[in-house]
């Protein structure tokens, strides 16, 4: 079961005040906060979860909230109940870890790339190409993928002049919260190019609206995002939390993370 997550206090008062240990159908909630970008592959692995590993005499339900990785941070932070969070980078979960919100020993369980996109049939069809579009949209300076997004275009500068990188974020009409979000207003239209993860990327690809193409960068100037997960502190479901932990970093969710286009953790590099 997928839920949007929640930011403001207000909200996240709200949801735990109605989040229950169990759902109208008796079965116990495992409640995973989970970055934008986990959407497709945490959907594939709730099912099988449900059915083959959490043996609770009533039942399990997966509850998935997704947000960008700094919402989830924040709403951990500010009490919201959760059982698990996974980021879309470290440096949240290493926040989360110092605030003694998550147990010490989080894993790293799996890598990404930016990329470049544009809508289907536009004229921006490569990477040095960037210069042609009039709208960019990247994630907002506090997400993941915005800050891999601004380690792209320095590096990508460095090899195609500083020029191309200032151009690009001379571009840039929008800043959005989450890597879906980016990806959203090429779909809608709404920008001539965007910077998302490459598993957003192949999501995006005919399934809205005329879909995207891959702009892909020079090689060696993507950097790779390290992908974080965690038990989160005052879990009421502790052992459930440790069973969904290690269903993502054994076989099963190894090949669900390659099947949707993530890489192996032991190559991760954070800007």
């Amino acid at each position: 079961m997928i839920r949007p997550a929640r930011v403001a206090a207000a909200a996240i008062t709200l949801l735990a005040a109605t989040a229950a240990c169990r759902d109208d159908g008796g079965r116990t909630e495992l409640i995973v906060f989970a970055a934008s970008s986990l959407a497709d592959v945490f959907g594939a692995l709730e099912v099988p979860f449900e059915r083959t590993v959490a043996a609770d005499p009533g039942g399990v339900d997966v509850v998935l909230h997704l947000a960008g990785s700094q919402a989830l941070r924040l709403q951990v932070e500010q009490g919201a109940p959760a059982d698990v969070v996974a980021t879309a980078d470290t440096l949240h979960m290493q926040a989360l870890e110092a605030g003694g919100h998550v147990a010490p020993g989080w894993r790293t369980f799996a890598t990404n790339e930016v990329v470049a996109v544009a809508p289907a049939g536009s004229p921006v069809d490569t990477f040095e190409g960037l210069l042609q579009a009039r709208r960019v949209v990247v994630g907002a300076p506090e997400t993941p993928i915005g800050r891999y997004t601004e380690a792209l275009l320095d590096r990508a500068g460095e090899r195609l002049g500083a020029g191309f990188a200032q151009g690009v974020r001379d571009r840039v009409v929008s800043r959005e919260a989450n890597v879906r979000l980016v990806l959203s207003k090429v779909a809608l239209g709404e920008a001539d190019a965007a910077f998302v993860y490459r598993t957003d990327a192949a999501s995006g690809a005919g399934a809205r609206g005329p879909g995207v193409r891959v702009l892909e960068p020079p090689a060696g100037c993507s950097p790779r995002a390290a992908l974080a997960i965690a038990p989160v502190r005052g879990s009421a479901r502790p052992d459930l939390a440790a069973r969904w932990i290690a269903w993502v970093l054994g076989p099963d969710g190894r090949a669900a993370l390659a099947l949707h286009g993530f890489g192996p953790p032991d190559t991760a590099t954070t800007p």
